[in-house]
């Protein structure tokens, strides 16, 4: 009986391993979780695009209202030359592009629960917490975008398509008498310029539409940082006179501010897109609170917005910029962290950014608005009350109660080149255990590295960081 009891645990272990084996197979390697990551990525922004051409998206079936409203739209905007584009659309058109999406998805998703249900050992992991942190981390910010984005979006593109081309149309005209009580749009002003829309001035009413809303942002954008900027400078020096932000050198700021004036024309791009994409009918953003259904539903659209815009912010900021080694090397985010302690740092800091590297952070306001309606109102000022709240976060000064991540709490990610990757709250740092509140630890930490200030030292400084905390991640998974 003996002999007949081993044979048999034998034939289980080996049936184990094999079982084991083949869902190693479908566990990914890091470098190809990488690029699985990274290509998901592009392709639910392709799927998006799909939707918004097709009038469908995550498997519906594209109507005959919607298809042909697109050929006849592509045919008059693009003109008979564009066949390369027009057989893209095709493309896009089919379900083909869906069942790539979902192909790439699962696979991803294979490598997931298997890392979730096993250890590196291949010893099963009994750990339902372990489950929960894993499925958090990897996949709760595109579950709630999908869900958002099925359960409340205005999926009917022909028809939002259709009220955009009508207002295009007959955009409203430009009355001096109430010029500043009401404002003309970006694209009214280039209607009037361009004399209306006619075959032979389409394009160049489309062009100077582009050129004037990117001015328009570009000219904003200095008046909220110089004019934000200097305000609340002269505040603190009247309410806080004794703040190290004030410490800094007339010469320094003017240094962080050349060195944010090459980013500000990619700055003015992304709500460029933004603006386009509404203009044109594809975005989700309405222009009231009645048009999203009431105050109580455009206040939980917005929520659910800013939850989407933060987890958005946090992948940028974490994975893409300090944690993917080619995103570190290559887009240039420690340029913004040669500015490490509250006497280098200004309000003139938070935009002291490569221009690649600051406008994907701000991508996601402008990519979820694509995913949930959201009033108009709430959406501009969000985009305008980031701008100010990036200067006030890199003063040090003053801390904020939960769960906001506050200035203090940024300065803890400057000094230790980790930590605090959010942008308004605590809430995905906590989730990805990356989340460390100032005290004397810190204080602790920032004295013994303030020997180290600009320049190479600083970046010398910054390699060290990345090694330990790349070593420490590695030993936590």
């Amino acid at each position: 009986a003996t002999p007949t009891r081993v044979e048999e645990g034998t034939v289980a272990r080996i049936r184990t391993e094999e079982i084991m084996f083949t869902l190693r197979l479908l566990s990914p390697p890091r470098a190809v979780a990488t690029f699985l990551n990274s290509l998901i990525l592009f392709m639910m922004l392709m799927s998006i695009g799909a939707a918004v051409i097709n009038g469908f998206a995550l498997g519906w079936t594209p109507d005959s209202r919607s298809s042909s409203l697109w050929e006849e739209y592509a045919v008059k905007s693009l003109g008979a030359r564009s066949v390369s584009l027009r057989k893209l659309i095709l493309f896009m058109r089919t379900e083909t592009m869906c069942k790539v999406i979902y192909s790439i998805i699962s696979l991803h998703l294979c490598g997931v629960l298997y890392k979730s249900l096993f250890s590196r050992q291949g010893k099963l992991k009994v750990s339902v917490r372990l489950w929960v942190r894993n499925f958090i981390r990897t996949s709760l910010l595109p579950t709630v975008m999908i869900l958002a984005y099925i359960t409340l979006a205005d999926k009917d593109y022909a028809a939002k398509m259709g009220r955009a081309a009508a207002a295009r149309a007959n955009p409203a005209k430009i009355d001096f008498a109430s010029i500043l009580t009401k404002p003309p749009t970006t694209f009214e002003v280039a209607h009037a310029l361009t004399g209306g829309s006619t075959s032979d001035n389409h394009f160049l009413r489309e062009g100077l539409f582009i050129f004037l809303t990117w001015l328009f942002y570009y000219v904003f954008i200095h008046v909220v940082v110089y004019g934000g900027g200097f305000g609340i400078l002269a505040a603190y020096r009247h309410w806080r006179p004794q703040a190290n932000t004030l410490k800094v050198p007339w010469e320094e700021q003017m240094r962080q501010m050349l060195h944010s004036e090459k980013a500000f024309p990619m700055y003015a791009v992304v709500p460029t897109i933004g603006d386009i994409m509404r203009s044109y009918g594809f975005s989700q953003i309405v222009p009231s609170f009645a048009a999203c259904g009431g105050v109580v539903a455009s206040l939980a659209h917005f929520v659910i917005y800013m939850f989407l815009v933060e987890g958005g912010v946090f992948f940028v900021h974490y994975w893409l910029l300090h944690k993917w080694e080619w995103g570190r090397k290559n887009l240039n985010h420690d340029d913004h962290h040669l500015y490490i302690h509250d006497d280098e740092m200004t309000t003139f800091t938070g935009y002291a950014f490569e221009p690649i590297d600051a406008s994907l952070q701000g991508l996601p306001f402008v990519f979820f608005q694509f995913v949930i309606p959201v009033p108009e109102p709430l959406a501009i000022a969000a985009g305008a009350f980031v701008g100010f709240w990036t200067m006030y976060i890199h003063v040090s000064e003053p801390d904020l109660p939960w769960p906001f991540m506050g200035a203090g709490y940024h300065l803890v990610h400057h000094q230790y080149n980790w930590f605090n990757f959010g942008l308004f709250t605590m809430l995905w740092d906590y989730l990805h255990n990356t989340l460390r509140h100032p005290g004397e630890a810190t204080r602790a930490h920032a004295l013994k590295t303030k020997a180290a200030r600009t320049g190479k030292a600083n970046r010398n400084a910054l390699e060290k960081l990345h090694q330990m905390w790349s070593d420490t991640t590695k030993k936590q998974h």
